[in-house]
């Protein structure tokens, strides 16, 4: 139901009360349940009874049918397009996926999924798989730039509160899971394709230039 429309039902409410307390209660509850987003059907017709809260429209460009529930669009369903980076290993993909599949209807869970990426991330990137917070200080030890400890932490956080109910109020901050899963492919980007692409163009170098620079660093 439209805004329009729920305003002429109000008016409607109004009216009606002032004539007929039984019907304006049946008015109220009929808003009640409108207000949240209930699909009902009214009446004791068993063929003709009205459907409140749900709507058919067609798309006057492609003509393509849609189902909306009030002003939700519920088919097609709407999924959010956040690709996995290319390069992203194939044990994190999956649960990328799903945690983009899952973040409009779903941030927390998208969230708490994202947490999951980061572990395995870690992991790849020389950490022990157990707990996060370790496996993050222990790359920070050997090197990583501080940019990327904030990311990996804000996720790591952010999934971690998601969990937990009452921590964090995650219910409807799609932008906020958005944001996360866009970390993750910043991620590989910095931390698994540049430096492989590094290790590529370094590795065409002559081997007696290579050999010799090897040597160099061994002395410093």
């Amino acid at each position: 139901m439209g805004k329009n429309e729920c305003s002429d039902l109000f008016n409607k409410f109004y009216e009606v009360k002032c004539t007929n307390n039984d019907q304006a209660k049946m008015e109220l509850k009929r808003l009640q349940r409108i207000g949240s987003g209930e699909v009902f059907f009214e009446g004791d017709e068993k063929y003709a009874m009205p459907l409140w809260n749900l709507h058919l429209s067609q798309c006057y460009v492609c003509t393509k049918n849609s189902i909306w529930r009030g002003e939700e669009l519920i088919y097609p369903a709407y999924k959010l397009e956040i690709k996995a980076h290319h390069s992203m290993p194939q044990e994190i993909k999956e649960d990328f996926c799903e945690a983009s599949q899952i973040c409009l209807i779903s941030p927390r869970g998208s969230a708490a999924l994202a947490r999951l990426c980061i572990q395995k991330l870690c992991k790849i990137l020389g950490g022990h798989g157990e707990k996060i917070d370790s496996d993050i200080a222990l790359l920070v030890k050997n090197g990583l730039n501080s940019k990327y400890q904030k990311m990996l932490d804000s996720v790591r956080v952010i999934g971690n509160e998601c969990v937990h109910p009452g921590k964090l109020d995650f219910r409807d901050d799609h932008d906020t899971a958005k944001m996360l899963l866009s970390i993750i492919n910043l991620l590989v980007e910095e931390l698994i394709e540049q430096p492989q692409k590094l290790e590529a163009l370094y590795q065409k170098l002559p081997e007696g230039k290579r050999l010799a620079i090897e040597k160099r660093d061994k002395k410093e």
